[in-house]
Protein backbone atom coordinates (compact mmCIF):
# COMPACT_ATOMS: atom_id res chain seq x y z
CA UNK A 1 0.00 0.00 0.00
CA UNK A 2 2.83 2.32 0.82
CA UNK A 3 3.51 2.90 -2.95
CA UNK A 4 0.14 4.01 -3.21
CA UNK A 5 -0.39 5.89 -0.53
CA UNK A 6 2.84 8.00 -1.21
CA UNK A 7 1.64 8.54 -5.44
CA UNK A 8 -2.01 9.56 -3.79
CA UNK A 9 -0.43 12.04 -1.62
CA UNK A 10 2.11 13.34 -4.75
CA UNK A 11 -1.00 13.55 -6.75
CA UNK A 12 -2.97 15.78 -3.84
CA UNK A 13 0.19 18.13 -3.88
CA UNK A 14 1.19 16.83 0.01
CA UNK A 15 4.89 15.69 -1.42
CA UNK A 16 7.16 17.99 0.28
CA UNK A 17 11.34 17.76 0.97
CA UNK A 18 12.04 16.17 -1.99
CA UNK A 19 10.11 13.07 -1.07
CA UNK A 20 7.10 11.67 -2.95
CA UNK A 21 4.24 12.06 -0.27
CA UNK A 22 6.60 12.59 2.20
CA UNK A 23 6.60 9.22 3.56
CA UNK A 24 10.32 8.43 3.96
CA UNK A 25 10.87 7.32 0.11
CA UNK A 26 12.65 8.66 -2.55
CA UNK A 27 9.93 8.29 -5.47
CA UNK A 28 7.13 5.38 -6.55
CA UNK A 29 8.38 2.62 -8.35
CA UNK A 30 6.17 2.20 -11.47
CA UNK A 31 6.07 0.66 -14.76
CA UNK A 32 5.14 1.50 -17.82
CA UNK A 33 1.79 0.12 -19.37
CA UNK A 34 2.26 0.79 -22.77
CA UNK A 35 4.03 0.69 -25.78
CA UNK A 36 5.17 -3.04 -26.18
CA UNK A 37 8.69 -2.76 -26.36
CA UNK A 38 8.38 -1.47 -23.11
CA UNK A 39 5.14 -2.51 -21.21
CA UNK A 40 7.00 -3.32 -17.34
CA UNK A 41 9.94 -1.71 -17.57
CA UNK A 42 10.57 0.13 -14.37
CA UNK A 43 10.72 4.26 -13.74
CA UNK A 44 10.60 5.94 -10.67
CA UNK A 45 8.44 9.17 -9.95
CA UNK A 46 10.47 11.84 -8.13
CA UNK A 47 10.29 15.10 -7.07
CA UNK A 48 12.69 17.95 -7.82
CA UNK A 49 13.65 19.11 -4.51
CA UNK A 50 14.05 22.95 -5.54
CA UNK A 51 10.69 23.42 -7.57
CA UNK A 52 8.77 20.78 -5.80
CA UNK A 53 7.65 19.56 -9.02
CA UNK A 54 7.51 16.01 -9.81
CA UNK A 55 9.14 13.63 -12.77
CA UNK A 56 10.11 10.44 -13.99
CA UNK A 57 13.15 8.61 -13.66
CA UNK A 58 14.36 5.51 -15.63
CA UNK A 59 16.20 3.36 -14.25
CA UNK A 60 18.81 1.48 -15.95
CA UNK A 61 17.53 -2.32 -16.42
CA UNK A 62 17.47 -5.18 -18.62
CA UNK A 63 14.49 -6.85 -20.32
CA UNK A 64 14.48 -10.27 -21.08
CA UNK A 65 12.87 -12.98 -22.61
CA UNK A 66 13.28 -16.82 -24.07
CA UNK A 67 11.13 -16.01 -27.04
CA UNK A 68 9.03 -14.08 -29.13
CA UNK A 69 5.73 -15.69 -27.49
CA UNK A 70 6.66 -14.12 -24.11
CA UNK A 71 6.50 -11.56 -22.25
CA UNK A 72 9.11 -9.11 -21.30
CA UNK A 73 10.82 -9.76 -17.53
CA UNK A 74 12.50 -6.56 -16.74
CA UNK A 75 15.48 -6.63 -14.11
CA UNK A 76 17.40 -3.95 -12.48
CA UNK A 77 21.30 -3.79 -13.32
CA UNK A 78 21.98 -5.89 -10.01
CA UNK A 79 20.36 -8.49 -11.17
CA UNK A 80 21.89 -9.00 -14.54
CA UNK A 81 24.39 -11.95 -13.07
CA UNK A 82 24.61 -15.57 -13.86
CA UNK A 83 21.93 -16.39 -12.06
CA UNK A 84 19.83 -14.33 -14.57
CA UNK A 85 21.90 -15.69 -17.57
CA UNK A 86 20.84 -19.39 -16.63
CA UNK A 87 17.52 -18.63 -16.65
CA UNK A 88 17.90 -17.33 -20.73
CA UNK A 89 19.55 -19.58 -23.58
CA UNK A 90 21.01 -19.45 -26.45
CA UNK A 91 18.29 -17.91 -29.06
CA UNK A 92 17.00 -15.49 -25.64
CA UNK A 93 15.92 -11.77 -26.48
CA UNK A 94 16.94 -8.76 -24.66
CA UNK A 95 16.68 -5.13 -24.14
CA UNK A 96 19.07 -2.79 -22.53
CA UNK A 97 16.49 0.88 -21.16
CA UNK A 98 18.58 3.10 -18.99
CA UNK A 99 19.59 6.98 -19.63
CA UNK A 100 22.83 8.58 -21.40
CA UNK A 101 26.06 6.59 -20.04
CA UNK A 102 23.99 3.68 -18.83
CA UNK A 103 23.96 1.51 -22.13
CA UNK A 104 27.81 0.77 -22.37
CA UNK A 105 28.02 0.10 -19.12
CA UNK A 106 24.65 -2.47 -19.27
CA UNK A 107 25.61 -3.97 -22.68
CA UNK A 108 29.06 -4.85 -21.03
CA UNK A 109 27.50 -6.64 -18.17
CA UNK A 110 25.51 -8.17 -20.42
CA UNK A 111 27.69 -9.54 -22.10
CA UNK A 112 29.77 -10.84 -19.53
CA UNK A 113 27.00 -13.22 -18.20
CA UNK A 114 25.54 -13.66 -21.67
CA UNK A 115 28.55 -14.11 -24.06
CA UNK A 116 25.64 -15.17 -26.91
CA UNK A 117 24.38 -11.31 -26.88
CA UNK A 118 24.36 -9.44 -29.78
CA UNK A 119 22.95 -5.99 -30.19
CA UNK A 120 20.14 -5.79 -33.31
CA UNK A 121 18.48 -2.15 -33.10
CA UNK A 122 17.42 0.61 -30.87
CA UNK A 123 14.12 1.15 -28.79
CA UNK A 124 11.73 3.52 -29.72
CA UNK A 125 10.46 6.03 -26.98
CA UNK A 126 7.10 4.93 -25.71
CA UNK A 127 5.58 8.28 -25.30
CA UNK A 128 2.31 8.61 -27.19
CA UNK A 129 1.70 11.65 -29.55
CA UNK A 130 0.67 13.92 -26.39
CA UNK A 131 3.82 13.43 -25.13
CA UNK A 132 2.72 11.12 -22.17
CA UNK A 133 2.92 7.48 -21.24
CA UNK A 134 0.76 5.52 -19.17
CA UNK A 135 1.91 3.46 -16.37
CA UNK A 136 0.64 1.46 -13.66
CA UNK A 137 1.99 0.46 -10.14
CA UNK A 138 0.72 -2.85 -8.17
CA UNK A 139 -1.59 -2.45 -4.71
CA UNK A 140 0.72 -4.19 -1.99
CA UNK A 141 -1.94 -6.20 0.44
CA UNK A 142 0.67 -8.18 2.41
CA UNK A 143 0.72 -8.52 6.25
CA UNK A 144 2.46 -5.72 7.21
CA UNK A 145 0.29 -3.59 5.64
CA UNK A 146 -2.73 -5.28 7.06
CA UNK A 147 -1.05 -4.73 10.46
CA UNK A 148 -0.67 -0.80 9.41
CA UNK A 149 -4.21 -0.87 8.97
CA UNK A 150 -5.60 -2.59 12.20
CA UNK A 151 -2.89 -0.42 14.28
CA UNK A 152 -4.87 2.42 13.03
CA UNK A 153 -8.18 1.64 13.69
CA UNK A 154 -7.36 0.00 16.94
CA UNK A 155 -6.09 3.57 17.92
CA UNK A 156 -9.18 5.29 16.95
CA UNK A 157 -10.93 3.01 18.83
CA UNK A 158 -8.82 3.54 21.98
CA UNK A 159 -8.95 7.03 21.68
CA UNK A 160 -13.08 7.07 21.02
CA UNK A 161 -13.75 4.37 24.10
CA UNK A 162 -10.41 4.19 26.49
CA UNK A 163 -7.91 3.01 26.69
CA UNK A 164 -9.13 0.53 30.04
CA UNK A 165 -12.17 -0.74 27.28
CA UNK A 166 -9.30 -1.61 24.54
CA UNK A 167 -7.25 -3.78 27.24
CA UNK A 168 -10.77 -6.13 27.06
CA UNK A 169 -9.71 -9.85 26.35
CA UNK A 170 -11.79 -9.57 22.95
CA UNK A 171 -9.22 -7.45 21.48
CA UNK A 172 -6.38 -10.02 21.95
CA UNK A 173 -6.53 -11.47 18.92
CA UNK A 174 -6.11 -8.00 17.05
CA UNK A 175 -3.35 -6.96 19.20
CA UNK A 176 -1.40 -10.00 18.72
CA UNK A 177 -1.62 -9.14 15.00
CA UNK A 178 -0.63 -5.78 15.72
CA UNK A 179 2.11 -6.73 18.08
CA UNK A 180 3.54 -9.88 17.06
CA UNK A 181 2.36 -10.13 13.40
CA UNK A 182 0.36 -13.46 14.43
CA UNK A 183 -2.94 -13.31 12.16
CA UNK A 184 -6.24 -15.15 12.70
CA UNK A 185 -7.49 -17.54 9.75
CA UNK A 186 -10.35 -15.79 9.91
CA UNK A 187 -8.50 -12.67 8.77
CA UNK A 188 -8.98 -8.49 10.63
CA UNK A 189 -8.13 -7.05 7.62
CA UNK A 190 -10.33 -6.60 4.38
CA UNK A 191 -10.48 -4.64 1.29
CA UNK A 192 -13.58 -2.89 0.38
CA UNK A 193 -14.87 -0.45 -2.61
CA UNK A 194 -18.20 0.32 -1.36
CA UNK A 195 -18.67 4.46 -0.04
CA UNK A 196 -18.26 4.59 3.29
CA UNK A 197 -20.91 7.93 3.59
CA UNK A 198 -24.42 7.83 3.01
CA UNK A 199 -24.43 11.02 1.11
CA UNK A 200 -22.23 9.13 -1.46
CA UNK A 201 -24.19 5.78 -1.41
CA UNK A 202 -27.46 8.08 -1.98
CA UNK A 203 -25.64 10.33 -5.13
CA UNK A 204 -23.77 7.51 -6.64
CA UNK A 205 -20.37 9.99 -6.72
CA UNK A 206 -17.33 10.47 -4.35
CA UNK A 207 -18.07 14.05 -2.58
CA UNK A 208 -14.67 14.09 -0.62
CA UNK A 209 -11.08 13.28 -1.28
CA UNK A 210 -10.41 13.11 2.38
CA UNK A 211 -9.71 10.35 5.00
CA UNK A 212 -12.77 8.51 6.50
CA UNK A 213 -12.74 6.33 9.10
CA UNK A 214 -15.58 5.15 11.01
CA UNK A 215 -16.99 2.73 13.88
CA UNK A 216 -19.71 0.44 15.09
CA UNK A 217 -19.99 -2.04 17.81
CA UNK A 218 -22.65 -4.62 16.07
CA UNK A 219 -23.89 -7.09 19.36
CA UNK A 220 -25.63 -9.02 17.05
CA UNK A 221 -23.06 -10.11 15.14
CA UNK A 222 -20.54 -10.28 18.17
CA UNK A 223 -17.94 -7.93 16.19
CA UNK A 224 -16.94 -4.15 16.63
CA UNK A 225 -15.95 -2.89 12.86
CA UNK A 226 -13.60 0.69 11.58
CA UNK A 227 -14.08 1.45 8.11
CA UNK A 228 -11.30 3.18 7.04
CA UNK A 229 -10.38 5.21 3.41
CA UNK A 230 -6.92 6.54 2.72
CA UNK A 231 -8.05 9.84 0.50
CA UNK A 232 -11.38 8.13 0.51
CA UNK A 233 -9.77 6.16 -2.23
CA UNK A 234 -8.94 2.93 -0.51
CA UNK A 235 -11.07 1.54 1.56
CA UNK A 236 -10.99 -1.04 4.49
CA UNK A 237 -12.81 -3.11 6.68
CA UNK A 238 -10.98 -4.17 9.73
CA UNK A 239 -12.57 -6.22 12.41
CA UNK A 240 -11.32 -5.43 16.05
CA UNK A 241 -13.64 -7.79 17.63
CA UNK A 242 -15.39 -10.69 16.72
CA UNK A 243 -16.30 -11.57 20.51
CA UNK A 244 -18.56 -8.10 21.40
CA UNK A 245 -21.57 -8.64 23.44
CA UNK A 246 -21.64 -5.26 24.70
CA UNK A 247 -24.03 -2.36 23.71
CA UNK A 248 -24.72 -1.10 19.38
CA UNK A 249 -22.43 2.26 18.94
CA UNK A 250 -20.95 4.14 16.28
CA UNK A 251 -18.65 6.75 15.54
CA UNK A 252 -16.68 8.44 12.78
CA UNK A 253 -14.48 11.21 11.70
CA UNK A 254 -13.33 12.37 8.29
CA UNK A 255 -9.76 14.24 7.49
CA UNK A 256 -10.56 17.56 5.31
CA UNK A 257 -6.96 17.37 3.40
CA UNK A 258 -7.32 20.42 2.29
CA UNK A 259 -8.07 23.06 5.28
CA UNK A 260 -6.39 19.81 7.59
CA UNK A 261 -9.33 19.81 10.00
CA UNK A 262 -11.00 17.14 11.31
CA UNK A 263 -14.41 17.05 11.85
CA UNK A 264 -17.12 14.28 13.39
CA UNK A 265 -19.37 12.69 11.00
CA UNK A 266 -23.19 13.01 11.46
CA UNK A 267 -25.18 9.81 12.15
CA UNK A 268 -26.92 10.36 8.83
CA UNK A 269 -23.70 10.60 7.23
CA UNK A 270 -21.92 7.30 8.64
CA UNK A 271 -22.58 4.30 6.39
CA UNK A 272 -21.66 0.50 7.26
CA UNK A 273 -21.60 -2.00 4.34
CA UNK A 274 -21.62 -5.16 6.19
CA UNK A 275 -20.87 -6.53 3.39
CA UNK A 276 -17.55 -4.70 2.70
CA UNK A 277 -14.72 -6.52 0.78
CA UNK A 278 -12.66 -9.88 1.02
CA UNK A 279 -9.69 -10.48 2.51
Amino acid sequence: MAPVLAFLRFAYGLATGGQVGNIGTDGIEIRIAESPDWIGARVVLKVDQRTGKGYIDLLPQVGARRNSTEEWTWYLEKNVDTDFAAQYPLGSEFRIVGCEGDFQRLEGRLVRVCPSFQKKGTLTPPIGDDGKVGTAFEKEFDSEVRRFLAKVAFNYLAWVLGSEFVLGSEFDPVRSFIRYGTEPSAGIVYVGNSPILANERIAGMQLTDGHIITLEGIPEQKQIESRLSLFNSLKYRIVLSSNHSGVWFAKGHHFDIHSREVSELSPEARFVDKRAGTK
